[in-house]
Parts: structure tokens; sequence; C-alpha cells
């Protein structure tokens, strides 16, 4: 649970355009520090940047991508199903 409270507003605020964010690492929970509360291990940092990613792979990229060339047979064909269907 620590995870969700800890890592989702970061995933929101940069699904939303931050473009830097601020979180502190904690290399061994047993040494405790004065942040110690409110820093996530490597293994959740981790996670944090693997979810960061996928959340800007899904929300694509604002330039257009050219269509390969086999997105572009597929749309024709799609096209011709349409309309002879």
């Amino acid at each position: 649970m620590l995870s969700l409270v800890i890592i989702s507003p970061i995933i929101i605020s940069t699904a939303l355009g931050a473009i830097s964010v601020e979180k502190h690492i904690c290399l061994d929970r047993a040494l405790k520090g004065i942040d110690h509360e409110s820093s996530i291990s490597l293994d959740y940092f981790k996670k944090l940047i693997k979810q960061v990613r996928m959340v800007e792979k899904a929300l694509g990229s604002e330039q257009e991508q050219p269509f390969s060339e086999g997105e572009i047979r597929y749309r024709n064909f799609m096209k011709r199903v349409l309309t002879n269907g």
C-alpha cells in the first residue's frame, strides 16, 4: 500500500506534464535518517520509473508519427472492407 500512496501522485503529475519530480531514496531501510519515513527504497524507485515510462508511452507523443508501410496497407484494406461490406 505504501507504493500507491507515494508513487501515484508522481505518476499523475508526470501525466499532467511535470518534467521533473523529486523523491528521496533510502538505500538501507535499517538506517533511519531525517526523511526516512518519506523515502522509498531503490526497488520502489525502479517500479516508479517503469510506471512513469508506461504512462508516457500510453499518452503518446505530441509529434505526428508517420504510418509504417504495414499500417498503411492495413488501413487501405480496412477502407475497402468497410466500403464494400
